[in-house]
């Protein structure tokens, strides 16, 4: 009995690994889904790894394990019986296939065998031809080259002889433009083809040199000649010769260049003070007094004491003569530019100012202008600082408007002579003011020291304080000052603009410090009519009236000028004039409008005066009435001006001529108001 349990509860697992291999037999594609097949498909798996954590963490034995794992593998080993089984036809359709295929490559193998032997065959059999053909080519390459270089060679050696004979013709027959075409050519033959190591053509090379050396030399003094007499046939005819050259931009470029170191040279000689102090006859006094300026100023040069005026000379001749190098340039360019707009080449049509000056860039005259202005910058502002001036450039301060005249009449002088129908001037309207705004440091200087001139004039005579007023020698001196500066800038209208402006600021200044000089309070609106009741104006109103006086003596005289000077003095003077006006007429206006409104209510009550009852005119001289006198019908008679009328008309003769206001109020200009 016991025995025989045993057995049965012995035969239970065995019948359940039996269940459990059916059921894997069943289904053997979920077999590698099992958690304990999970492990073995990694790709980093590793044996010992594995049985060291199988042994740590399981309480069987490694009998055990090995065991199902031993029954793992026989599951696996029946799911892949089973599965070639089940496809069994189909492996077999595959290995007939590979059977098949192997055949087929055998029968391949053959050709690509048959293939290679005809192929080594064939190309042992054109080895030889092929050898003879590459080495016959390479013979004919050589011959060729060897033929194109003694053509071009004796090409060149042609040339060179014609070369030859055009430069020993008599210089009266001598045709630089043929001969710079020859030597243009023969200079493309040398890069078209290399003839170093050729004794015939580097027994020429010295030649060459010589003769393209020769031939720009006469091209250059030729292009001089002509530039210097304004010939455009020499002109012309200087330029073909550098355009077979293949040089015509260096030879314009180079000319441009010349221009402008020259204006450069001239500037920087004309305000150099060492300069001046060299061409002085008292080169050794000036030197002497000029190692060290006005307080000390180490490297300023000073003319010796007397010299002064010869050093002004000096000083504005050699600025006439750089001014002069300036309209000089400007006209040979111009010249240059009239020539090469009409130069073609006569073999390739090409106009040559197409060639220098392409689509889109700016024209000969302008890339002048454009460097000019640059170098006449530069020797300005060399000249401007304080390290370098010393003596110029307190004369160029101090006479600015004589500089704005040199420079207005060098631009005035290339306008005129480049003026011609058809042909763009050698100037254009901007250049006018760039050439000015490039003495801009003179410029301001003399402009804030004329604006400190005026300005201390007018804050003598106008002090802004409320006890003195000006004097009429201290308002003449301003309007002289003004005056002057006016005057002082000439013709030039660029600079009278300025200056005006300038003076705009000064009556500007003017006009606010009357404001704060100017009396206000009750007293201006108190009028008192009649001498018997002291009719005529008090102190308050005679101070506004005498500062309305004086700022409209100041605005007419400046308006008197105005005519006289260019239109852009005059533009920046009108409302500067205005605003003057308007404060000379703010100052007294509350005086003559409460004068109106007393005049206006003394008229009104003219209604309530008694005008029957004076005396007839012949009882009051003693003579008897006349018919009518006792009350009859005869009318009165009134002989005399009433006592009311004869003070209202001295009240209104008090603000219309009173001494006072007639020895203040200068004569009236039209635009201005009549007080």
């Amino acid at each position: 009995m016991g025995k025989g349990g045993r057995s049965s509860d012995h035969q239970q697992p065995v019948q359940q690994q039996q269940q459990q291999q059916q059921h894997h037999e069943q289904q053997p594609e979920d077999l590698l889904s099992l958690p304990q097949f999970q492990p073995f498909l990694e790709p980093d798996f590793n044996a010992a790894v594995f049985t060291s954590q199988v042994l740590a963490a399981s309480r069987t034995s490694a009998q055990v394990q090995a065991e199902e794992l031993k029954q793992g593998v026989r599951q696996l080993e029946q799911a892949l019986s089973n599965h070639v089984l089940a496809h069994h036809q189909e492996l077999l359709q595959h290995a007939r296939k590979l059977s098949d295929t192997e055949h087929s490559l055998q029968d391949v193998v053959l050709s690509v065998s048959s293939l290679q032997a005809s192929v080594k065959r064939i190309h042992a059999e054109i080895e030889g031809p092929y050898q003879q053909v590459k080495a016959k080519t390479r013979q004919l390459q050589n011959i060729n080259t060897t033929v194109e270089t003694l053509r071009h060679l004796i090409h060149r050696l042609k040339l060179v002889q014609k070369l030859k004979q055009q430069l020993s013709a008599a210089p009266a027959l001598l045709d630089l433009a043929k001969a710079a075409k020859v030597l243009t050519d023969i200079h493309a033959i040398n890069k078209e083809v290399d003839l170093s190591g050729i004794e015939a053509a580097a027994a020429d090379q010295e030649s060459l040199q010589a003769a393209e050396a020769q031939i720009h030399d006469q091209a250059q003094a030729f292009l001089i000649d002509g530039m210097e007499s304004l010939s455009q046939a020499k002109v012309g005819s200087a330029l073909q010769v550098f355009f077979n050259l293949e040089q015509l931009q260096q030879a314009v470029d180079g000319l441009l260049a010349q221009h402008l170191l020259e204006l450069d040279r001239s500037f920087k000689q004309a305000l150099d003070s060492r300069h001046l102090n060299m061409s002085s006859a008292a080169a050794t006094a000036g030197m002497a007094a000029g190692a060290a300026g006005p307080g000390g100023a180490k490297g300023l040069t000073v003319p010796a004491p007397g010299a002064a005026a010869s050093w002004q000379e000096r000083l504005w001749q050699s600025l006439r003569g750089s001014c002069d190098c300036i309209a000089n340039g400007a006209l040979a360019v111009w010249h240059l530019q009239r020539v090469v707009a009409k130069k073609r080449d006569p073999l390739t049509h090409v106009l040559f100012l197409d060639m220098l000056c392409p689509q889109g860039q700016p024209l000969l005259t302008d890339k002048y202008w454009r460097e000019a202005l640059r170098v006449v910058g530069d020797a300005f502002s060399a000249a401007a600082r304080p390290s370098k001036g010393g003596f110029v450039r307190d004369a160029l301060t101090a006479n600015y408007p004589k500089l704005v005249g040199l420079l207005e009449a060098a631009f005035n002088r290339v306008t005129n002579e480049s003026r011609l129908k058809g042909v763009p001037p050698a100037a254009g309207p901007d250049q006018m003011p760039a050439l000015l705004d490039a003495s801009g440091p003179f410029r301001d200087a003399y402009l804030a020291a004329a604006l400190g001139r005026m300005q201390e004039v007018a804050g003598q005579a106008f002090q802004g304080s409320s006890r003195a007023l000006p004097s009429p020698a201290d308002v003449q001196k301003c309007i002289g000052v003004l005056h002057e500066e006016l005057k002082a800038v000439g013709t030039s209208a660029h600079l009278a603009g300025l200056l005006g402006s300038a003076v705009g600021k000064v009556l500007r200044l003017m006009a606010d410090r009357v404001e704060y000089m100017a009396a206000a309070g009750p007293e201006l609106k108190q009028v008192a009519l009649g001498p018997a009741a002291g009719g005529g104006a008090n102190t308050g109103q005679l101070r506004n009236i005498t500062l309305c006086c004086q700022l409209q003596e100041v605005g007419r005289s400046l308006q008197a000028l105005t005519p006289r000077l260019p239109g852009t003095a005059s533009a920046a003077l009108t409302q500067p004039l205005d605003v003057l006006q308007a404060t000379a007429t703010d100052t007294v206006a509350p005086i003559f409008k409460a004068a109106m409104d007393v005049f206006e209510s003394t008229i009104l009550a003219m209604h309530k005066q008694q005008w029957g009852d004076a005396p007839p005119a012949a009882a009051k001289d003693g003579v008897p009435p006349g018919p009518g006198s006792d009350g009859g019908s005869a009318p009165i008679v009134v002989m005399e001006t009433s006592a009311y009328v004869t003070d209202l008309a001295n009240a209104i003769a008090v603000f219309r001529c009173a001494n006072q206001v007639e020895r203040l109020a200068p004569a009236c200009i039209p635009s201005s108001p009549v007080y």
